[in-house]
């Protein structure tokens, strides 16, 4: 406990303990009181006063209590100098006090609380993710439309605030089907990788890789941001594919295809178009969760124009199998293409 010996009627008005025995007495503070003044009876007088300046004056004090109020004020006058000035000490009844204090209290918990309500409304976000072989449609807030392709997420805002860009955050593969805002707001898509898709109304897909991030533009426009890149060379046209590694050396690919081909898998049917069979693998690593392995890297470099009524990934094992001669073996989580050693 502190010492208090020295106190006089001002630091015992400012001391926590002392109003906490003021304003809410318990039989513990109390106790500690009543036998401080007992052990202390010169300071009676200046706990008296403390005690009135905690509670306002309400009640009148006694000639002595003033007296003795008026010679500490006084006391506090005669050390102001005209150089620097100690601070001058204002009273006011304690409960205009407590009133002015709980009302600046409650008013920033107000504010707060709107503020938090409106933030927490704006960045309140949802998230879809796909499993295995799993595809999922959805709506967005504004209407667009989106299919998820398996093993894939997207994480998006709940109130997009028609002043602000539509953006959601992408990891795996995804269709979209933007709507067009009559403010032309922008609709932007995040990858993992810092690259970011900026379009007003259009349809494309976006593949999020390990290694690169894909781009191919159905319908519209598409204007791409990327790390170090100067945008203007990345405005995407109706039929164009833009893949972006991860890695920052590597070049930006850009070419033109057949769109409907990268967006097949949304309607649950494979379809490939003079692709390499270390891209078709690659898909079936993120689609099917199985590892595919090369017995020769020169496989990887064969390639497949096909066009199957499923998504079934036996049936397009088959048929890489039966157009280049492979022996495909199918594990548990591992598949592995070899050169078919063994002729009819």
């Amino acid at each position: 406990m502190k010492d208090y010996s020295s106190y006089t009627a001002i630091e015992f008005a400012a001391d926590t303990y002392f109003i906490e025995w003021v304003k809410i007495p318990s039989a513990s503070n109390t106790l500690f009181w009543e036998k401080y003044q007992l052990d202390n009876p010169l300071q009676k007088e200046e706990i008296a006063i403390a005690k009135q300046l905690i509670i306002g004056w309400q009640v009148a004090p006694s000639g002595v209590v003033l007296s003795a109020m008026d010679e500490v004020w006084q006391k506090i006058q005669d050390e102001i100098t005209p150089v620097e000035q100690s601070p001058v000490w204002a009273f006011r009844p304690w409960y205009k006090n407590v009133v002015v204090k709980y009302a600046a209290m409650l008013a920033i918990i107000g504010i707060s609380v709107v503020a938090y309500f409106l933030i927490s409304k704006q960045w309140q976000t949802t998230q879809i993710v796909t499993g295995d072989t799993e595809t999922k449609n959805i709506t967005l807030p504004d209407g667009s439309k989106v299919v998820l392709n398996a093993n894939s997420s997207i994480t998006f805002s709940q109130d997009w605030q028609p002043n602000t860009p539509r953006e959601i955050i992408l990891s795996g593969e995804a269709f979209f089907s933007i709507t067009h805002q009559k403010n032309h707001q922008q609709f932007i898509v995040n990858t993992p990788n810092h690259l970011q898709v900026e379009v007003l109304g259009t349809e494309f897909t976006v593949s999020e890789q390990a290694q690169k991030t894909r781009i191919v533009l159905n319908k519209g426009k598409i204007k791409l941001h990327v790390d170090n890149v100067d945008t203007r060379s990345l405005v995407m046209k109706p039929g164009e594919l833009v893949e972006v590694s991860k890695n920052p050396q590597e070049k930006i690919i850009r070419r033109t295809v057949t769109p409907e081909v990268y967006s097949t898998w949304k309607d649950n049917l494979f379809m490939f178009e003079d692709t390499s069979l270390e891209e078709v693998a690659s898909i079936i690593e993120r689609n099917f969760s199985y590892k595919v392995k090369f017995k020769a890297d020169s496989l990887k470099e064969l390639r497949i124009t096909i066009r199957l009524p499923k998504r079934d990934l036996d049936l397009l094992l088959m048929a890489i199998s039966e157009i280049h001669d492979l022996k495909i073996d199918k594990g548990k989580k591992q598949i592995i293409l070899a050169q078919n050693t063994t002729h009819k």
